[in-house]
């Protein structure tokens, strides 16, 4: 008996307090009503859409995303001509400000979310909003509803009613959940100072509103945190999804097997066979039935014949072709050029390997190892392989158009070096290689699995570059790099 009086105690306590609770309570709801069709996989993507566009509401601190249980509710209540307007029926009869429906299909292959935001009020006209989004992966469609509505809030004001005014303090249907704190803001009533804070009310002096007066308050949503972690959770479940890490780390590890596989497996074929041996080699790196670039194999093939034979062609073939057997028609500069493209033929070899990589992904609809942390293994890879972080981005274009111009650069500085020019260039060639390593960390992959995942390229940074004559027709090259802002 005095348990059943201990339980009776506690459950009107509880009563007691979420009585007070609503009584507090008075500010804008949203009403989140997926669009169920009694198949059971639709439905579950679709109950993980509901709860993340709730925490996105929650976390945007502009609407209160009311219970589900009070949704359905209201829902079996209402009736509509069609759906959207039982829909604005449940919401309206649930006392919510905004409505938020979301419609999930198929549309070729990839799951098609249709995000709608419709206001109840007219005071929230300006929140009116329909977007479609795409994603092959469930979690992904879920996290992109989410990032769609906290960056649709992000650029909104808080508006707030006048609940109370008493001796020129009015009383705010906004408090400390709204992200309010003590202290003065900009508003559409002037400008005022915040006396106190509550959690969802807030007193303030100097604001020239009456009771039942909308005041704007010049404050946004601070949702920056919120989106780039979901940006991180969209990118992981890609690289996971698509990634060749898999079968790589049933090995020695992706990071090891990537190196050994251009540091071994492709010299020794590119060396045998330069440009094709770098195809063969695709296959190491767990890419089955690849098909070959051709232009990247004959690209390869003529770059390889200048990197042995261009120092001879300098000098009409008169100089002896090994670089270590000086000559009486040999002078140094053309040695020490032979040397380093001898030397680099390694690099070529590696961007050949690179590049038919790239071409495998984009064919196959797979990312490179490691794709978890691309913009830092991107990085990585440029540091050590001319244009090697653009092609591990799948930006093929802007890799060879880094490769060709830093070795030309290169082999113009070692050339030369006994010249001011020659040092000049070398110190160009540094300029070069920071910025294609933080070209190759900002910029956004360009393989259309990984696009279609994360979303409109107006995400990302996107990257152009280009080479082009000089002025006046003059033989000197330069490169452009535009990044648009």
């Amino acid at each position: 008996m005095p348990k059943i009086r201990l339980f009776i105690v506690i459950l009107l306590m509880a009563c007691f307090h979420v009585g007070l609770y609503a009584s507090e309570w008075d500010s804008s709801e949203v009403a989140v009503f997926p669009v169920f069709t009694g198949d059971m996989q639709h439905d579950e993507i679709l109950k993980t859409c509901e709860f993340m566009a709730g925490e996105a509401f929650n976390v945007s601190k502009r609407f209160y995303p009311l219970p589900h249980n009070r949704t359905e509710e209201a829902l079996r209540k209402s009736d509509g001509k069609d759906r959207m307007e039982l829909y604005r029926k449940a919401g309206a009869a649930a006392g919510a400000e905004l409505l938020c429906v979301l419609d999930l299909s198929v549309e070729n292959g990839l799951f098609r979310l249709t995000v709608s935001l419709e206001p109840l009020d007219g005071l929230y006209s300006d929140v009116r909003y329909e977007n479609k989004i795409y994603a092959r992966i469930p979690a992904d469609i879920a996290a992109k509803c989410a990032r769609e509505i906290a960056l649709r809030l992000s650029s909104l004001k808080l508006k707030c009613r006048v609940t109370d005014k008493a001796e020129g303090i009015v009383k705010l249907s906004a408090g400390q959940w709204h992200g309010l704190a003590p202290g003065h803001y900009r508003t559409s009533a002037g400008y005022v100072e915040i006396l106190t804070v509550e959690r969802f009310s807030s007193s303030a002096d100097g604001a020239a509103a009456d009771q039942g007066d909308i005041i704007e308050i010049e404050i946004y949503p601070d949702t920056e945190k919120y989106v780039k972690q979901l940006n991180r959770e969209i990118d992981e479940n890609t690289a996971r999804f698509y990634g060749t890490d898999a079968a790589l780390n049933k090995r020695r590890g992706s990071a090891r097997e990537s190196i050994i596989g251009t540091c071994v497996i492709n010299q020794g074929a590119s060396f045998c066979l330069p440009g094709y041996g770098s195809f063969l080699s695709v296959q190491y790196m767990g890419i089955e039935k690849g098909e070959p670039d051709m232009y990247g194999i004959f690209a390869t093939g003529a770059i390889t014949a200048l990197h042995l034979s261009l120092p001879s062609m300098m000098n009409s073939f008169d100089i002896n072709f090994f670089p270590w057997i000086m000559d009486a028609e040999k002078d140094k500069r053309d040695q020490r050029l032979q040397y380093f493209l001898w030397g680099t033929l390694p690099l070529t070899f590696s961007v050949s390997f690179y590049n038919q990589l790239a071409y495998q992904y984009h064919r196959k609809s797979l990312l490179p190892p490691l794709f978890e942390d691309h913009d830092a293994t991107a990085a990585a890879v440029a540091v050590f392989i001319p244009g090697g972080g653009m092609f591990y981005k799948g930006r093929r274009l802007e890799g060879w158009c880094f490769y060709l111009s830093e070795m030309s650069i290169a082999g113009y500085s070692v050339y030369q070096w006994d010249k001011t020019s020659g040092k000049a260039a070398a110190g160009g060639l540094l300029f070069l290689k920071a910025a294609e390593v933080a070209l190759s960390y900002v910029v956004s992959p360009s393989y259309r699995v990984y696009r279609t995942e994360v979303g409109s390229a107006g995400n990302y940074p996107d990257f152009t570059v280009g080479i082009n004559p000089g002025i006046d027709g003059s033989e000197e090259i330069t490169l452009s790099a535009s990044i648009p802002f």
